[in-house]
């Protein structure tokens, strides 16, 4: 893919940043510049309800980048490699952001479409991570069948692409609450950042605009930020985001808490580092994005509603982050119009 457009023209370095790093998972370094990039195999998921215990909990004992992925040779099966020493566990210095764009098995030709547009490739990548602090990569789990040809077609694009974060997850949609609290434990205990970022695939993202509202928040100590909302806890399960769990919200036709819709959001590093050291008893609902929402309520984090990660047509606000639209919980037809977006919108 090209990615041309991810370089970011006309802005600033985004230089990485020091700061006392919050205590977590010790992770072993497999060279100077890889550090293992993985947490441990995931639960059997959640369990509505009242819950007696909690089945991930064994399974995430041995969680942390220390152990995950490597083999008994000492290579790293799941692993970053970080073009400098910025953002290596143990250094001085931190990344600006690690963005990691959750993808699919299925995704293939998002994946591509996104490298030939505003997703950083090639040396593109690694210009990306060295003089502005912004590492990019596509978040994926395992498959459901090891070995089938969904995997071997991803170990295939892997060959050709060093753009990959791995998870010790088996990867499907209803999982995607345990997903996310593994992405979160994993890039915090992988790579020192000031903020980690989930996107989705179907996206169209202005990298220097990104850029700039991370720098203008990297003096907040715990933030959490995305484009805010609410809406009715869905109890019909004839309903596609239904909620099994409506009625911890109170009674029925209730409104959720405020929180980031789920296509693009992010957190500082010292709330990446409490969804870390949390997450056993973390709460996943059924909805990936409730289920951030409620895992920050009750901190003392600062709520950013940035209007700009949501915007319906970028064309002519050079201020839009990111672009989708509502109806379709993403871009519309994104094979076909993140292209034509990305010639409307330029990354600048």
């Amino acid at each position: 893919g090209g990615g041309g457009g991810g370089s970011g023209g006309g802005v600033g370095a985004w230089s990485a940043g020091s700061d006392v790093e919050v205590s977590g998972a010790v992770t072993r370094r497999m060279s100077d510049r890889v550090t293992a990039g993985a947490v441990a195999a995931a639960g059997t998921g959640t369990s509505y309800g009242s819950r007696a215990g909690f089945s991930h909990v064994a399974e995430e004992a041995a969680a942390g980048a220390a152990e995950a992925g490597v083999r008994a040779d000492g290579h790293a099966i799941h692993a970053v490699t970080l073009a400098s020493d910025a953002g290596r566990r143990g250094g001085k210095d931190r990344l600006l952001a690690f963005v990691g764009v959750n993808t699919g098995f299925a995704s293939r030709a998002r994946r591509d479409v996104l490298r030939s547009t505003w997703f950083p490739t090639g040396a593109e990548l690694r210009k990306m991570e060295v003089e502005h602090g912004l590492l990019f990569r596509f978040v994926i789990g395992n498959p459901q069948v090891m070995g089938d040809s969904l995997d071997l077609s991803l170990q295939d694009e892997m060959s050709q692409h060093d753009d990959f974060f791995r998870l010790r997850h088996t990867d499907t949609y209803d999982r995607l609450s345990d997903k996310t609290v593994m992405w979160f434990s994993a890039a915090v205990t992988t790579v020192q950042a000031d903020f980690y970022l989930k996107v989705d695939d179907d996206v169209h993202l202005r990298v220097p605009a990104l850029g700039r509202f991370l720098v203008s928040h990297r003096l907040s100590r715990a933030v959490y930020f995305g484009c805010m909302k609410t809406g009715p806890v869905l109890s019909n399960p004839k309903l596609r985001w239904h909620e099994p769990e409506w009625w911890r919200f109170g009674e029925n036709g209730n409104k959720y808490f405020r929180h980031s819709t789920g296509q693009i959001y992010g957190v500082s590093r010292l709330v990446a580092q409490y969804i870390h050291d949390h997450r056993s008893i973390l709460h996943r609902y059924a909805n990936e994005d409730v289920s951030v929402g409620s895992w920050v309520m009750g901190l003392d984090v600062e709520f950013v509603d940035e209007r700009n990660m949501c915007c319906q047509d970028c064309r002519g606000n050079f201020k839009c982050i990111a672009t989708f639209q509502w109806t379709c919980s993403g871009m519309c037809e994104p094979l076909k119009n993140i292209p034509i977006v990305h010639k409307s919108c330029p990354q600048y």
